[in-house]
């Protein structure tokens, strides 16, 4: 398993920014201590899929946070991208600009708790029917018709 990367400052990185700038959806609104409290309860207990600095992605059950942003999953699944090796050993078998397509690795893993300061993006998962109105309008505007 491939040691987390720490951030070396709390500036966001170029890769960061340049992310913020290609997703017009991204929302980022300061909130008070009893909004975010609010909606960390809300989402207790629901599915997040959480992605670390080295690329990994935990997906399993938000079961708490504490005060220094660590969060708790239960029934979690880690998923690896290939690594640095793999990718060449796939590229030296295919020829010319043929693409290739490699799985991510991935294992249960149970009960993990994920340093907050490795992470990287949270997502929560929802489904079609759990999409407000203007939330599925938005996704079909943008041709993603694939939301589960």
């Amino acid at each position: 398993m491939e040691p987390l990367q720490s951030r070396a400052s709390s500036q966001p990185s170029a890769t960061t920014v340049n992310l913020e700038q290609r997703c017009s959806r991204l929302t980022v609104r300061k909130m008070n201590t009893e909004e975010a409290r609010d909606y960390l309860s809300s989402i207790i207990n629901k599915n997040l899929r959480v992605t670390t600095t080295d690329g990994r992605l935990f997906w399993g059950e938000l079961k708490c946070t504490d005060p220094e942003q660590n969060i708790v999953l239960s029934h979690t699944y880690e998923y690896r991208p290939p690594s640095d090796r793999q990718r060449a050993e796939a590229m030296a078998k295919v020829a010319g600009d043929e693409s290739v397509t490699l799985d991510m690795t991935s294992r249960y893993v149970g009960l993990v708790v994920v340093p907050g300061k490795y992470v990287v993006k949270i997502e929560v998962e929802k489904f079609s029917s759990q999409l407000s109105q203007e939330e599925r309008t938005m996704y079909l505007q943008q041709g993603q018709t694939g939301v589960k």
